[in-house]
């Protein structure tokens, strides 16, 4: 009896080791976290987005739900006793809808063609169907743990789920669906925006999962969603770190559309910030790399990394888990996960063995030299303040305060935008409306020093120094905004009848104040 046991212990030992094996994807095997993974699918409704009318145009009441569904993959880490289905990669292509072995075959076959990797069928289902590490529905572990949202789809983004789930990471994402990835080329702001919505519901999601730790969070965007990933911090300012795999923000041909948002505000991120740009053989005008945002970002500490032929769909997809790549193609797909989690670990467990790795070199942090095409780090300069902390410094009184603040911040960063002229205008009339009238000159002097060839700005000094009884510096005023609009009306934003109308307002009130001694 004895032996038996013994014999049936060993066996069930051999079984578990097997797939333990094949549960290891093969680029990341050797470097996965402590962690049992697990795995779960749940389709929630946002209720303050409608996917369809209540009414269509014809009068017909619509049938069923009309809330945006949102299809969230939660992998977090688990039980180590927990049993249960293993995942494989074709069971995370066929979340949405099931297909026939062969039609999901082929897809990956052409993805991975994308990548450029040539595989076999047999190479595709070997992928496809080996067990990964995660366990559908397991039993969450004790405690709560970081948090990393994601815009990314579950058939292609579950490896570096898994991975950071293993590392002791709850990884909530969603995919876009079918009809933000056409706004994407027809609408972009309005496919950013809805991006953006996403990871905000994912956000309030997480918050109600008792093994989450919210305080801890991590956004990673992939494509499209790096910039809603950038945006998510801008508005939220709640992430300890912000990660892009091959983000529309750093191509030219998409620059734009990430400023034109309302949100966009670099005073605003504040926390590290890695990028991962796709290397192309040929790449066209609009997929050339452009640092402008990247370099904008001046309050992060940034990160840029190109490896050499890791192109878009290497970046994006699942290919990491195709063996028949070399090692060193192998080694780089494991550099980009590790310097995903090394950033994760850094700044939002604050490890600081992390952060001591991530200041050496790609090189000596594992990528072969021949894929180290570009890998550059800039670190963050002092975080300048907000729109909204500079008006709490202005309206609060602290006016001395404000101006020394706005004076270094933009001598560290010539380029900072703080406020804008008629913000600047809307506090000294809010102080000049309680007759608060020497806190209104101060604000009008910093308007005119931020805005030196607006001759409103001149102008409004003039009117400010006048109330307060500043004769010479009313007259200075007004004398520069004389020269101003004589100068380069057009340039002062008016139209000819405001500029002659303040010009005749300006020699008006310049005349009537009293004459030199």
């Amino acid at each position: 009896m004895r032996h038996r046991r013994t014999t049936g212990l060993l066996a069930l030992l051999v079984a578990a080791a097997c797939i333990d094996s094949d549960a290891a994807p093969v680029t990341p095997a050797a470097d996965y976290g402590p962690h049992a993974v697990g795995f779960r699918f749940v389709t929630e409704l946002d209720q303050s987005r409608a996917v369809q009318p209540g009414r269509s145009f014809d009068g017909i009441t619509a049938s069923g739900e009309t809330a945006m569904p949102i299809e969230i993959g939660i992998w977090y880490p688990a039980t180590a006793s927990s049993t249960g289905t293993r995942m494989s990669a074709e069971a995370y292509k066929t979340l949405r809808a099931s297909q026939p072995r062969e039609a999901t075959v082929a897809d990956f076959t052409r993805m991975a063609g994308f990548a450029g990797i040539r595989i076999s069928a047999a190479d595709a289902t070997a992928a496809l169907t080996r067990p990964t590490r995660a366990v559908r529905d397991a039993q969450p572990e004790a405690g709560a743990f970081p948090l990393v949202i994601s815009g990314a789809f579950h058939g292609t983004g579950w490896m570096r789920a898994e991975y950071f789930a293993s590392h002791g990471y709850v990884v909530v994402a969603a995919p876009s669906s079918a009809r933000t990835g056409t706004l994407e080329a027809s609408q972009p702001e309005i496919a950013l925006e809805t991006q953006t919505r996403n990871l905000e519901f994912l956000f309030a999601f997480a918050r109600q999962q008792p093994f989450v730790d919210v305080t801890r969070l991590g956004v990673v965007g992939v494509n499209f969603d790096g910039m809603a990933a950038l945006v998510f911090e801008m508005r939220n300012m709640r992430a300890n770190a912000v990660i892009s795999l091959d983000g529309y923000e750093a191509k030219a041909g998409n620059v734009d559309i990430l400023r034109r948002s309302p949100f966009f505000d670099p005073t605003r991120l504040r926390v590290p910030y890695l990028l991962f740009v796709q290397d192309e053989r040929d790449p066209s005008l609009s997929l050339a790399h452009d640092r402008a945002i990247w370099n904008s970002l001046v309050y992060s500490t940034r990160f840029w990394y190109v490896l050499r032929d890791f192109n878009h769909g290497r970046l994006i997809s699942d290919v990491a888990n195709v063996s028949a790549q070399s090692p060193e193609q192998l080694a780089g797909h494991d550099f980009i996960l590790r310097t995903m989690r090394l950033v994760l670990d850094a700044y939002v467990k604050g490890d600081r063995t992390a952060v001591t790795s991530l200041r050496r070199t790609a090189v000596e942090n594992g990528l072969p030299a021949n894929l180290a095409k570009a890998a550059d780090r800039r670190d963050a300069i002092a975080p300048a303040p907000t729109g909204e902390e500079f008006e709490q410094l202005v309206m609060g009184g602290s006016l001395e305060r404000a101006a020394q603040v706005y004076r270094d911040s933009k001598a560290a960063n010539p380029e900072l935008r703080l406020f804008d002229e008629n913000t600047i205008s809307l506090y000294a009339f809010r102080y000049a409306q309680r007759k608060l009238v020497k806190e209104a000159l101060e604000i009008r002097k910093l308007a005119a020093e931020a805005f030196p060839q607006s001759p409103m700005a001149a102008y409004q000094l003039g009117v400010a120094a006048t109330d307060a009884g500043n004769t010479a510096d009313a007259r200075a005023a007004f004398e520069r905004a004389l020269q101003l609009l004589s100068a380069s009306p057009a340039s002062s934003g008016l139209s000819p009848s405001q500029a002659d109308e303040l010009r005749r307002d300006v020699e008006k009130r310049h005349a009537a104040l009293p004459a030199k001694h």
